[in-house]
Order: C-alpha cells, then structure tokens, then sequence
C-alpha cells in the first residue's frame, strides 16, 4: 500500500488490546504471519513446537506435470526458539475435498515414531496413511526417515519427503504489527523478511498424482486444508495464506474490544467458517481495513471464507501454478492478498521473494528437484531484533 492504513479507532483502544493480546500470548511479538503463533494456545514456540502450523503450499510438480506437490510447515524458526522433531502423539494431515462439499473426500495422514534417544539424533520414522470415506485405512508408506537425502517413494506412485528446511515464507510482519498498534506506516521505508533469508522450519511434502486427488468423474479442482491434531483432537489448521492474521478478530473492530477469536478458528472447520467467522471477518475488512461494506461481504465470500486452498489441477486451466490457484513456492501472497483487499495493484509489503536459488524449482537458474524446498540453513536464524 502506497499510504499508510488509516486507523478508525482511538490509539488507546489499539494499544490496549493488542497489549492485552501480546501478555495472553506470552509473546512479546505476535508471529501471526503465514499462520505461525496465531492463538494463544500456540504463542509459546518451544513448546508448540511442531502443533503450529505455518503455512500450506499445494502446486503443480515441476518435475512431473501429472502430480500435485503438497507441503505444511511447521515449527517456526526450528532449532533455535522451536524443536526439531515432530510430535510422535499427533497426526498431520492434508485434507481434500473433491466436490465442494468442504468435506474430505481424501485425507493424507502422517505420524511419527518418537525421537531416537540418541543425542544429536534428530531422524524419526514416518508413515504415510490414505483415509478415504468408507473404505480401509490405506499405508502408502512406512518407517521412512526424516532429513534423508533420498526421497521415499510411496505406493499408489507419489514420492514423500519430511524434516528441517529453510522456511520458504517471507513478509514484513514487524511493520503490519507495529502498524497495528498505531506506530509506524505498513509498508515502511525500509521493509524486511520476518522469516529470512536464514530461518528453518519443518516441513512435509508430498508429491502424488494428481488423478488421486480428484474425483473419479474427473472435476480437476479440489479444495485443500491442513491440520495437525494430537489425542483426537484438532490444535492447528492452515488454508489460504493469511486467513488468521488478515481477517480473524486481532485489530480492534469497533468501539468495544473484540474476544480474539484465533483459538476458536484454529479448532473449526472449512464447512463450518461462514456461518461461524463471516461477520467477524466483515468487521475487521470494514474497521481495519476501511473496505466498504457491500465489497468487504463479497470478498469474504468469495476469496477467503471458507479457509481453503483451491487448486484446479487441470493443465488447461494454468500452465503453472500460481496464488490463488493453489500456492507456489516462490508466490508473494501477501501482496497477492493485500492487493485483493483494497483493489489496488500497486499495493505491497515492501518484501519480495529472497530464496534465491535455494529452492529447486526449475526457477531463478535453478533445477527442478523434490522436495522443491532449501535445504536447512546451518548456522540456523532466529526471529530478528529491530530497535
């Protein structure tokens, strides 16, 4: 945005809450972007670890037009505020709906075997499930180590890769929360990455055929959601980039202080968001955002609730993919998403994508090559420190 978000609330209602949000958090900043630290069940990184869910990346292979790559983060800035290691007691899962109906017509579980013992030894067996409505449990892979070299290639064909990479996302979030709180313009003179160039998270990628995801009377587009739940119960859940942090109630949203609702949005559900968020979302495009009531309705409605990724797999549709039709790698989705919000094309964060050639995408000189992801930055960064 070319001019700073003008507030509609008094500064003290701003600051009041977001301090009030901050101490909830036991955060002294909030990591909300991509989808990191977005409640305060999960503002504590050590010990969320790999529960919190960043963000969700589903495009067309590189290597292999045929397939569709799906990847969740986790575990911001992994080995130096967040574990290394996946939760053995949770299920991470990537959820396919094939006909709209925002139910999973496929679910893509993984688990994990808890860490070695060994110190030093990070390297856990992962298993690899296929959930279909009415039919067995299906393992397309199993005891299959994190941070190998090699990918595993699964049955039903697919290829399957999980550990420590550097985390591919990139945005200003000092200065959206900085201008959150009445301090400072968005974006600011000098923008920088929150996330880089030299953090880790963890990550699980997939790479299936795209004819496993789709419905059998061949409709090419799905609707994709990630969850990571533990005990039988859902923690985390990511969609389209910057769901949580855009539009669920954190800004002030009129005169009195909202509830934060980000912990009960983290336990929803795509069939379930636009009865239960869809005001709530309104409020905040109108009162933070300052979009018009009848625009900040249809945008909710039809770009950002319910909180799902689609992606039409059919090669007619993009020869590549690119936000919003799924997710790339290298996409600047905050400015993708910033400039969906006000309408205007010449709206930013400041930041740009600066992985380089660190992921293997066929892109900026660079050979295509799963897991598409760089490899883990050693020594590792952790979240900066700006005066």
């Amino acid at each position: 945005m070319n001019q700073p978000m003008k507030m509609l609330q008094p500064m003290k209602i701003v600051q009041t809450f977001l301090t009030t949000l901050i101490a909830a958090s036991c955060a002294a900043t909030l990591a909300q972007a991509s989808d990191f630290r977005d409640s305060a069940a999960l503002a504590q990184a050590s010990l969320a670890g790999s529960l919190d869910l960043g963000d969700l990346y589903v495009f067309r292979s590189p290597t292999n037009e045929e397939n569709t790559v799906l990847i969740m983060t986790m575990s911001e800035f992994a080995n130096v505020i967040s574990p290394i290691t996946f939760d053995p007691e949770a299920n991470y899962e990537f959820l396919i709906d094939q006909n709209g109906d925002l139910l999973p017509e496929v679910t893509l579980r993984i688990v994990f075997s808890p860490p070695p013992s060994v110190r030093d030894d990070f390297s856990q067996k992962a298993r690899v499930q296929l959930i279909r409505p009415g039919l067995p449990t299906f393992t397309m892979g199993k005891n299959i180590p994190t941070n190998s070299d090699e990918p595993a290639d699964l049955q039903l064909g697919g290829i399957f890769a999980a550990g420590i990479f550097d985390d591919p996302a990139f945005f200003d979030l000092t200065a959206f929360l900085d201008h959150a709180q009445g301090a400072g313009s968005f974006p600011r003179a000098t923008p920088k990455n929150y996330f880089g160039p030299n953090a880790n998270c963890l990550a699980i990628v997939l790479e299936v055929p795209s004819s496993r995801l789709t419905a059998k009377d061949h409709r090419p587009v799905i609707r994709v959601w990630a969850r990571v739940t533990r005990k039988g119960r859902q923690v985390d859940r990511v969609g389209a980039p910057f769901t949580s942090l855009f539009f669920i109630p954190t800004p002030p949203t009129g005169e009195k202080l909202p509830r934060d609702r980000h912990n009960e949005f983290n336990l929803g559900r795509p069939n379930r968001d636009s009865k239960s968020f869809r005001n709530s979302a309104i409020d905040v495009l109108e009162d933070f955002w300052e979009i018009p009531a009848n625009r900040a309705g249809a945008l909710v409605d039809d770009l950002f609730l319910p909180d799902v990724l689609k992606f039409d797999t059919s090669l007619e549709y993009f020869k590549t993919s690119k936000f919003p039709n799924g997710r790339g790698l290298r996409d600047d989705v905050a400015d993708d998403v910033l400039k969906l919000i006000s309408g205007k094309a010449e709206d930013t964060d400041g930041v740009s994508d600066d992985n380089g050639n660190k992921i293997k995408d066929g892109q900026a000189m660079t050979t295509a090559e799963f897991p598409y992801l760089g490899e883990a930055n050693n020594p590792p960064a952790g979240p900066p420190v700006e005066p």
